[in-house]
């Protein structure tokens, strides 16, 4: 798929990214609490660390070419593929800013007293599932089979999730009182329920995704 040193290109910018953003926040705030809460809320996950995750998924989109997807041999296996890849780097990603936050919080002495534990692990759980989605929702849009939709198939998907996150959530929530739940802002309700709708959102677009793969049409 992609070739180990640019591989490790893409790993090193994302290890660079992150670092800066999260060292910098740690400057910024006074507890390891406040770093985290602030690093997770809806505006700078979208912001900061969703867009870099598209360009990422965007960038490895473009080895996705008919010889490849010819050598896979099935309909099966690109659908296996595709999710596969998309899925792991979501994995990666989310794991390479764990890594970070917790060796920014450990060279501040006292700097994780009364750090809240259940709740982290929570809303991390929430984002990986907000990620997954957002990767699904962007595969749709990249097999749809229309070529409007499948060329703008990253922005587009990030669009929706600004969208439902920084705009109709809070106008509507401003204008009726309602909150807007469609795909991503179930993962700023940190309770049970809302993680299982999470991973059943992404069990059905899972579903639609092999539905997909089976057209004829799959660039």
């Amino acid at each position: 798929m992609i070739d180990s040193r640019e591989k490790k290109y893409w790993f090193c910018g994302i290890i660079i990214y992150h670092s800066v953003i999260i060292f910098t926040f740690c400057i910024m705030n006074d507890s390891a609490a406040e770093l985290f809460f602030k690093i997770t809320d809806a505006k700078t996950h979208v912001m900061l660390f969703a867009f870099p995750y598209q360009l990422l998924l965007a960038l490895g989109d473009k080895y996705m070419t008919i010889p490849m997807v010819i050598r896979f041999g099935s309909r099966e296996k690109i659908w296996e593929e595709r999710v596969k890849t998309a899925y792991i780097w979501g994995g990666i990603y989310m794991g390479i800013w764990l890594v970070f936050l917790f060796v920014a919080c450990t060279l501040r002495p006292g700097y994780l007293q009364d750090f809240p534990v259940e709740t982290a692990i929570s809303r991390v759980l929430h984002l990986f599932c907000n990620i997954l989605i957002l990767c699904s929702l962007s595969l749709i849009f990249r097999m749809s089979g229309n070529v409007k939709l499948a060329k703008g198939a990253y922005p587009l998907a990030l669009l929706a999730l600004c969208a439902e996150t920084l705009g109709l959530e809070r106008w509507i929530k401003a204008s009726t009182n309602i909150e807007l739940n469609l795909l991503f802002n179930w993962a700023y309700h940190l309770n049970f329920d809302s993680l299982i709708i999470q991973i059943i959102l992404i069990c059905v677009m899972l579903l639609l995704l092999r539905r997909l793969c089976m057209r004829e049409d799959l660039l």
